[in-house]
């Protein structure tokens, strides 16, 4: 068996999709996998038989190259296990992380489209490999669900398809260029729909959406922890921190500024300091405007790495929200967020805060493993109950605790999806 991973991240120990997928794979060995990827970086973890990349700039470039697209294996040695960059420079950063417009998605999907991609280079790796199915965990992009369908076409292999976030069965955006690059990428997961021998989703909520509309095998693996399962709760008889690990799409940085602004007022009022600490990529301009009046938010800038590792086993409560904006409880409602199985796991007490539509925010309210508050008034009410209650923030932390035993251990969730596959492929 030999499973090829087609996906926008590579396997990695630091972006929230290639940790999950290093959970998913962590039972597999390293000569059962091989990854092709489209995001400018390289693997800090070597789990992988082989890994092969084609960027945006390789297809950029066959335009004024004769139709050339340079490809390539990513070669052993630049791999770096100390090194957790998320981009090779810069310059990718910027174009990575800025907000993507509708007509710059659907010009990347047409020069994709057509870009002699599947060329001779990518044609002799897939010949050196020689996979017997293809795991795709696709996204936004609409290419690399033809990627994946070029390849199981020519290969013959079956195809998996994993679903993790909600992008089929969304609400017809206002522009014309929103309807249309809805309604291409529609058209492109029905096509891949078809050719998908199982469905895999993050939640029963994706799941059972997913094999009622395209009448479609599917069963649920939820995410891993990449951390042990901590046997102990962490002992914080005061807190003064709370941290915030991710990036803040879909207007999180609304949510967090709610909160920002109830402990503003009640370190006014019981003299305390708490701060919540962001820990995330660089912030534009309108985001450090909305959070410049906040006393009790800091911006921590961007971490990886052992500086993770510590400053995630410090924290005093770990926080993970969802925008009340109409538009974005629509694109997040029916998945539930990679962080959270970490944040279980860690013993450290997850205070969440979200609108109750969006299954994150509803799984773990359901378990009560979380602190939960999901309504935007009586936010410091809420906020003050929890900061000076020691006893109940110890007895949300067991449950979690309990929940991260039963649906996130990664040795078990992994093993499941071996003998899953083992079952699908291509001998």
């Amino acid at each position: 068996m030999k499973v090829l991973i087609v996906s926008h991240n590579p396997i990695t120990t630091y972006h929230n999709m290639g940790k999950t997928l290093l959970s998913l794979f962590s039972e597999f060995s390293k000569n059962e996998l091989c990854q092709l990827y489209i995001y400018p970086t390289i693997p800090d973890i070597d789990i992988c038989n082989s890994y092969y990349r084609i960027t945006d700039k390789d297809i950029l470039y066959s335009y004024w190259n004769f139709g050339k697209v340079v490809s390539r294996q990513i070669d052993k040695s630049e791999i770096n296990i100390s090194k957790h960059e998320e981009f090779e420079n810069e310059t990718y950063k910027k174009l990575y992380t800025r907000k993507k417009s509708y007509p710059l998605i659907l010009l990347r999907d047409i020069l994709w489209k057509f870009a002699k991609y599947y060329n001779t280079s990518l044609k002799s790796w897939l010949a050196r490999e020689k996979p017997t199915c293809i795991f795709l965990a696709p996204g936004e992009a609409k290419f690399i669900y033809d990627l994946a369908l070029k390849i199981s076409k020519v290969q013959n292999i079956p195809i998996i398809t994993y679903i993790c976030d909600e992008l089929y069965f969304l609400k017809r955006p206002k522009s014309i260029l929103g309807k249309i690059q809805l309604l291409l990428l529609q058209k492109k997961i029905e096509k891949t729909m078809k050719n998908t021998s199982l469905l895999i989703a993050i939640c029963d909520r994706l799941k059972e959406q997913y094999s009622s509309k395209f009448n479609i095998k599917a069963t649920t693996i939820m995410t891993g922890a990449n951390i042990k399962i901590a046997k102990t709760i962490s002992n914080i008889e005061s807190i003064t921190n709370i941290n915030y690990f991710g990036n803040l799409a879909y207007k999180r940085v609304d949510s967090i500024i709610d909160i920002g602004k109830a402990l503003d007022g009640l370190n006014i009022k019981l003299k305390k300091d708490y701060k919540i600490h962001l820990y995330t990529n660089k912030l534009d301009e309108e985001t450090k405007n909305k959070i410049k009046n906040i006393n009790s938010i800091q911006y921590c800038g961007y971490i990886t790495g052992k500086d993770f590792e510590k400053t995630f086993g410090h924290s005093h409560i770990l926080l993970h929200v969802e925008s009340f904006n109409a538009e974005c409880k629509d694109k997040v409602k029916n998945s539930i967020s990679t962080k959270i199985a970490d944040s279980l796991a860690s013993g450290i007490l997850l205070l969440a805060y979200g609108p109750k539509e969006v299954a994150s925010i509803l799984y773990l309210k359901k378990n009560n493993c979380a602190f939960v508050i999901d309504e935007d008034k009586n936010l410091e009410e809420e906020l003050e109950k929890l900061l000076d209650n020691k006893k109940l923030r110890d007895t949300i932390i067991n449950k979690a605790l309990n929940l991260a035993e039963r649906n996130h251990r990664s040795n078990i969730n992994s093993m499941y999806l071996y003998n899953l596959i083992s079952g699908i492929s291509k001998d």
